[in-house]
């Protein structure tokens, strides 16, 4: 039996399911059963001992409720939004975990190390005056106004270090400059990294930059569902990144399928 490989799977825009060695479960982002591109269920997660959220945008914590009612995970979040998300979401507080840039935090399953991101540029909705209507056609929650705001401005990046010293990367945001100046302190085995809307070459140098030995990406639904357009840009980014970092592999996820990377050696038994 493996008994050191991590198994990951995307669910859905940027909700991925980590599962560790140790049998625990590390859940990121949940929103599944209200997008446009779901396929699976909130039923689909059979455990989540542990909830990371990059920000508070809606299409990364409306499914909060969901977990929180079948769970009691603990919740990492950024310490600028975390009071606004536990309003929202009603969380008491031994399970709240306030996250700022530079944090180090020791569970007993990993150290989690947090980081700075920023939000990419997603149009006219992004500003305080605009929330309130985009709210309104998205069909949310009223009281969600606020929640959605603090989401556009604080953005977190996560990085778990297990007892097997394997490091994930969990990433989000823009391809900025800063990002990819950023990126090369990472030093990670395996990443989860937003497809944002920059250029391929961009995201391919950030790509690039992060290395590593695997680069699951998320938020590419958005790009997929532009049809040829949206899969040409896919496609150039990943060729990008193939081109300057060709020893770290690009994995194109099906969404529920559970994908192993060994962390270890196993005896043969």
């Amino acid at each position: 039996m493996n008994t050191s490989a991590v198994r990951i799977r995307w669910m859905n825009d940027a909700c991925y399911e980590i599962r560790l060695p140790n049998g625990k479960a590390v859940l990121i982002d949940p929103y599944i059963d209200e997008s446009k591109y779901a396929q699976l269920t909130y039923d689909d997660v059979d455990q989540a001992d542990y909830v990371l959220i990059s920000h508070t945008h809606f299409d990364h914590v409306v499914g909060l409720s969901a977990i929180l009612s079948r769970f009691e995970p603990q919740i990492y979040v950024g310490s600028v939004s975390g009071m606004e998300l536990a309003h929202q979401y009603d969380i008491p507080g031994y399970l709240m975990n306030l996250c700022s840039a530079g944090d180090e935090i020791v569970t007993e399953d990993f150290i989690l190390r947090c980081f700075r991101g920023r939000h990419t540029k997603i149009g006219p909705i992004d500003k305080p005056s605009n929330w309130e209507e985009n709210v309104r056609h998205e069909g949310l929650d009223p009281n969600t106004v606020a929640l959605n705001m603090l989401g556009s401005y604080e953005y977190m990046i996560y990085e778990l270090e297990l007892p097997s010293k394997l490091r994930i990367l969990v990433w989000g945001g823009a391809a900025t400059e800063d990002a990819i100046a950023q990126a090369a302190h990472y030093d990670p085995d395996i990443t989860i990294a937003q497809l944002p809307r920059e250029t391929p070459e961009q995201i391919g140098r950030l790509y690039a930059a992060i290395g590593g030995r695997v680069i699951f990406p998320h938020h590419h639904d958005f790009f997929v569902a532009q049809g040829e357009a949206g899969m040409k840009i896919i496609s150039d980014t990943v060729e990008t990144a193939a081109r300057l970092a060709p020893d770290t592999v690009i994995c194109c996820p099906k969404k529920g399928v559970w994908y192993s990377v060994q962390t270890g050696i196993d005896p043969v038994e």
